[in-house]
């Protein structure tokens, strides 16, 4: 029974082996496949590079006639893209020289007329617009005869004295060197109003009601 037993053992031992021998052998042959179906697509990729940069420096030697004309369409394409560019550019420098030509006499003609802050008199500019100066002469409200003038003057001082007791506000700002704007505030009534100071004299821009 021991004899057989063993000479059963011994027959059933080497299957085992050829099953481990059969899965290696199918183990090595997927990697060889694997390794040879890499190695091909290397060796294909660098043949693919190689092809281009061959055809990108040597653009005379591609035997494809529909990529030279690719590329004449791109060139052409190129070349009137640069013409308009130029040309646009063109214009614009011209333009420019041309507004140039313009800005740089009138600002050196503002910059030489331009108040200074310490002649900005808030209380004399007041009185003149309340008395009618800055009105049109076709302005009903615009004093005529020297009577009119004369009463006009003396109501317009009498009310700016009143107005700016209670206080009032001056800020200046100068731009550029060209101009000045200067904003008056008058408490008493609420208001402020904006002058401008360009070529040797001030001028009010607007009035306006503001909030307390």
């Amino acid at each position: 029974v021991s004899a057989a037993a063993a000479a059963d053992s011994s027959s059933a031992t080497p299957p085992v082996a050829t099953n481990v021998g059969v899965n290696a052998v199918i183990s090595k042959e997927v990697i060889d496949d694997a390794v040879e179906k890499l190695s091909s697509f290397v060796q294909s990729s660098f043949r693919s590079v190689e092809r281009t940069y061959t055809n990108f420096m040597n653009p005379g030697n591609d035997s494809n006639p529909n990529h030279n004309n690719v590329d004449s369409n791109q060139i052409l394409a190129g070349a009137v893209v640069a013409i308009l560019c130029t040309s646009l550019l063109i214009n614009l420098i011209k333009i420019c020289t041309k507004v140039l030509f313009i800005f740089i006499p009138l600002y050196v003609v503002m910059v030489c007329t331009c108040p200074r802050a310490s002649d900005f008199d808030a209380k004399k500019e007041l009185k003149r617009i309340l008395r009618g100066s800055d009105l049109p002469d076709d302005h009903p409200d615009k004093p005529k005869s020297w009577l009119e003038k004369t009463a006009a003057k003396i109501s317009a001082s009498v009310q700016v004295e009143l107005t700016t007791a209670a206080g009032y506000e001056v800020s200046i700002e100068n731009y550029f060197n060209a101009f000045q704007v200067a904003l008056v505030r008058v408490h008493a009534i609420n208001s402020e109003f904006v002058f401008i100071g360009c070529l040797n004299k001030w001028m009010k821009l607007y009035d306006r009601q503001y909030d307390q």
